[in-house]
Parts: structure tokens; sequence; C-alpha cells
């Protein structure tokens, strides 16, 4: 357990705020994050939190770092982008790479979470219809955003790959070329809204993820180990849920998270020729690769 407490009838931290959250965990059935990232300079306030028995850990609620193609650009400098949205639409080499031209979505149905930054709803590439959300609670120590709001831009592009509509005369086509008429449901939670985010959030976004009744969650995406994240990762690969995430834009064997917890699938990144790129992490945790460069998308 480590959280943001937003309440601000607790500014500082003393005693009787540890005694307040005490009050708050002890209403809780289940387990239950908080963030007390103002309070970090206080050790006095932490000895008292980590002597109470209603706390499993207390943790660093560490950045949440958005993981970009070279292709990418965000939202407000998109110049390829919107080039190609003057243009026929366009079939991305990723589709017949991966062979995603050749294969059907089967009769089972299917929710993929995408845990991101949010999506443009109203972007004209995208589904109309077959895309719900989740509404953040809170980010970053900030207001609560929507799903279907997309400050950065990351969120919708990582979504254009998978559901951009086809046959539609613009833009790019995604991998389920026909969402609206497919048995793939599209679920979007925001990880990262307009401030920034943190672990904690992500964590929060995952579950919502699950509880939507996810099969597979993406997360382009990284951070620094977290004990808490790896738990909570572990306890969702446990419920046959596929977790996939990249593995990192560094260009070294450092490992990035949550793509190397064991029970994620860590995806590294290849060029038009199906060589490594050069920015892509390579260590023993990655399993697959897939197109990652010059990836264009809504």
């Amino acid at each position: 357990i480590f959280a943001r407490d937003d309440d601000t009838q607790y500014v500082e931290c003393h005693h009787e705020k540890s005694e307040y959250l005490t009050s708050k965990l002890s209403k809780k059935k289940e387990e239950y994050v908080l963030a007390v990232s103002a309070c970090r300079d206080n050790q006095d306030f932490f000895d008292s939190l980590e002597n109470n028995p209603l706390v499993l850990s207390i943790q660093d609620d560490s950045e949440v770092k958005l993981l970009e193609n070279d292709g990418y650009k965000s939202n407000t400098d998109n110049d390829n982008n919107n080039l190609l949205r003057g243009l026929d639409e366009v079939v991305p080499y990723g589709i017949t790479s991966i062979g995603a031209d050749k294969v059907t979505t089967g009769s089972r149905d299917v929710m993929v979470c995408i845990v991101d930054s949010g999506i443009d709803i109203h972007h004209e590439d995208l589904p109309s219809s077959g895309i719900d959300g989740h509404d953040s609670t809170t980010l970053n120590g900030g207001e609560g955003e929507a799903w279907n709001v997309d400050y950065n831009g990351h969120g919708s592009h990582v979504s254009g790959i998978i559901v951009a509509q086809g046959n539609n005369g613009m833009g790019m086509r995604g991998v389920v070329g026909d969402l609206s008429n497919s048995n793939i449901k599209l679920h979007v939670t925001k990880g990262v809204g307009k401030n920034g985010g943190r672990v904690s959030d992500v964590i929060s976004a995952i579950h919502q993820c699950r509880d939507a009744g996810a099969n597979i969650i993406n997360l382009s995406l990284g951070f620094s180990d977290s004990p808490l994240a790896s738990q909570t990762f572990d306890e969702l690969a446990s419920e046959d849920i596929f977790l996939v995430a990249a593995a990192g834009n560094g260009g070294s064997s450092d490992y990035s998270f949550p793509a190397s917890y064991a029970g994620v699938v860590s995806v590294g990144a290849v060029d038009y020729f199906n060589r490594l790129a050069y920015f892509s992490q390579r260590n023993d945790q990655v399993e697959l690769t897939a197109p990652g460069t010059g990836i264009y998308s809504t």
C-alpha cells in the first residue's frame, strides 16, 4: 500500500493524518492504494505508517514514461500523420509484416484494454463504436481526467495501430480494420494524464481493465521497478489476462518495467527490414519483436 491521499483536509504530515489514514484503511475490505507524496520528507510520519498493521508496504511512486517509436509525434506536432490524412488510405507495413492481413479474429469475444494517455474518441479515423473506457480518479495529484480525452496523443496513436478504421479512404488502417463489425472490443484506461503519471496510476488503470473484463492489456510505457506493481501484474497474469508491454527505448540491456516482469510479454522493436531497431532494449526478458519504426497512426 503506497499512495496519494488527495483529501486537502490534511495538508500537513502529522500524527493526526496517520490516524486519519488508518481510519480510511480500516474501512476497506480489499487492498487500498494511497499516495502521500506530500509527506515524503517527514520520517516520523512514515515511521508511524510502517508500524501500522494495516499497511503492507511503503514504496516510492515513481514517474511513468510513455514509450514512443521513432515515427511518433504528439498530436500537437504530427506533420507526417497530417500529411497521410490527405492521401488515400495507407496500409502500414506492420500489417503485412506480422501477417495481420492473413488471419481472422475468430469467434470468441475479446476485450483489449489500453493503458496509456487516453484516446481522442472524435478522431475521424477511429471507429465510432466498439470503444469504451473508464474515467481516471486522480492522476499525479491532479483532477480526474476523462478516458476519451487525450492531451498527449500517445494513447490515440497506440489505439490507431490496433483499431484505426479500414476501407474508409483516409488515414491508415489498424490491425483490426473494422472494429464495429468484429468480436473485438477496445477498453481505454488512463495511466498518464495531462500532468504525467505515476506507478500508482498505472496500477489503478490495470485494475480498471480487469474489472471491465479485459482479456488483453497493452502498456506502451515504462517505469522503475516497484514491488507492488510486480505483485499486481503477477496476480493479473495468474488470472489468464494476457499482459504485453514495450521492452523499452533505451537501446541497452537494462530492464524496463512492467515489460520485464515475469507475467508480462516484453516486445522489442524491429524496422521495415526486420532488423532490431537501434533504440530497442535487448535483454533476456524480451520475448517478441514487432514493427516499431516509422509507425504512422491516428
